[in-house]
């Protein structure tokens, strides 16, 4: 087999076989097809595209280029959730002690943020001691003891996809949806998974603008999953606004920490709002519009519980949304989350009096009052998570050192009604020069939008495929 053939073949627009796949990811990886070839290969992709069944090969050749995960002497439904990114996501850092205590076992391999979009393990390692890296006897023992890991990709899983998207990135290909399912498919698929719920973020504060762009990735996902052996649902969500009160690496975490505890004003809405809400087998509806700067976080985040708890137990959506409340109310969620915290050596008194220590400085935050009267309508994501990167709490390039401690509180919420010089979002950074409070002022004066009359806002979920 020739790697000019598999060239030929693809610029003409036919189909590759599974065989010619593995020929060229083999090749890839051990370095005996060129990088030449490989781009050529890229570029003849960007302009052909890929069937399902090639991009089910694509993706299981990339995986297999490492060593998977396999969980299976531990006999459970084993399943993971990704999303697509967004401003103030925290919503992993919830779901897998979630799921984990309704019996669910949660492998998460997870990334760092760059540009706009937050990373996991940037959240997690704000926790003083926390290690991200674990062997293979690990990541077993914490799905047998906890339930779920949250760990970072290691040098074994789908290698080859590391040097594919490096290639993408310098050859302008790395938005082809084919290249993108793979690549998130292999990865995912590397955990040994039964199930994979994909949280697909449309909006301004996402990578995908456009409805009909993020159903074409939903979609390319879903059937290659399903190709693969993987049971696979993804839901579009709209992301406009931050999710939750909080974007910043610590604040998330000490969100995140609120949200799991019993009683909190989350599960408030959870009980009083969003569990009432379920209006048929799986759907949920955000009822009456957002009320707090909790809601949106609340509702998107069991949304997706919901859903990987009807997958895994084959539960109805009410059914699924009492049991995510059993153990919420058991305070089981929270008592998981600090074992697994423990587990990867984080210290988590450490990390309470490091929020206390924080705390003390909150009152000090830049204030960004509403200049006029109005609704508080419209948010241009995309830019309020640049500024953050600006400011320090997010990379512009992978080596970028970022400080934990930076963060945005938004005090105002979608569709609120505003007086004139009434808060709606604060910084916290440590010694903001009046530049730099003239900066950010200017800056989110024109990302925010305050209109005369109240809009009916887009649905948080627009579809579940």
């Amino acid at each position: 087999m020739l790697m000019k053939d598999l060239l030929r073949k693809k610029r003409n627009g036919e189909t590759l076989s599974e065989e010619e796949i593995r020929f060229w990811i083999a090749g890839v990886k051990s370095g005996s097809i060129p990088d030449y070839q490989t781009t050529a290969m890229l570029m003849a992709i960007f302009f052909r595209g890929m069937t399902i069944p090639e991009r089910r090969a694509l993706t299981i050749a990339m995986r297999d280029s490492g060593v998977p995960m396999d969980f299976s002497e531990l006999k459970a439904y084993v399943i993971d959730k990704h999303s697509s990114g967004g401003i103030g996501d925290k919503t992993s850092l919830m779901l897998a002690p979630w799921l984990a205590a309704c019996g669910l076992k949660v492998p998460m391999v997870s990334g760092r943020g760059l540009g706009f979009t937050g990373g996991t393990l940037d959240k997690l390692e704000s926790i003083p001691g926390f290690k991200i890296d674990l062997n293979a006897e690990n990541r077993t023992k914490a799905l047998r003891d906890i339930g779920f890991f949250m760990c970072g990709q290691t040098a074994e899983i789908a290698p080859a996809d590391k040097k594919i998207y490096s290639l993408r990135d310098v050859t302008e290909t790395v938005e082809e949806i084919s290249l993108i399912t793979a690549s998130i498919l292999s990865k995912k698929l590397s955990e040994g998974l039964h199930g994979l719920v994909l949280d697909i973020k449309c909006g301004s504060g996402a990578f995908m603008k456009d409805l009909e762009e993020a159903e074409r990735l939903a979609v390319s996902l879903t059937d290659t999953a399903r190709a693969a052996g993987v049971d696979c649902r993804a839901l579009i969500t709209r992301m406009d606004f931050p999710l939750g009160e909080y974007t910043g690496n610590l604040n998330e975490v000490y969100e995140a920490i609120e949200f799991m505890q019993p009683g909190s004003e989350y599960h408030r809405i959870f009980q009083e709002r969003i569990k009432a809400s379920a209006t048929q087998p799986g759907e949920l509806q955000l009822l009456g519009g957002i009320t707090s700067v909790k809601d949106n976080l609340t509702f998107v985040t069991t949304a997706l519980a919901a859903q990987m708890l009807m997958m895994g137990k084959n539960l109805s959506i009410s059914e699924a949304l009492e049991e995510l409340n059993f153990h919420w109310e058991s305070g089981e969620v929270l008592r998981l989350f600090q074992k697994m915290t423990a587990f990867h050596s984080g210290d988590f008194a450490a990390y309470e009096e490091r929020v206390a220590h924080v705390k003390q400085r909150w009152e000090h935050g830049f204030t960004f009052n509403s200049p006029a009267d109005g609704y508080l309508t419209h948010c241009r994501g995309a830019d309020l998570g640049n500024l953050m990167v600006e400011l320090g709490a997010g990379r512009r390039i992978a080596e970028d050192k970022i400080d934990h401690e930076i963060s945005l509180q938004m005090t105002a919420w979608e569709g609120k009604k505003l007086a004139k010089g009434e808060a709606i979002c604060r910084i916290y950074k440590n010694n903001l020069s009046v530049d730099e409070q003239v900066k950010i002022t200017t800056a989110l004066a024109n990302i925010f939008t305050i209109t005369d009359r109240a809009e009916m806002p887009a649905p948080y979920i627009y579809k579940v495929i």
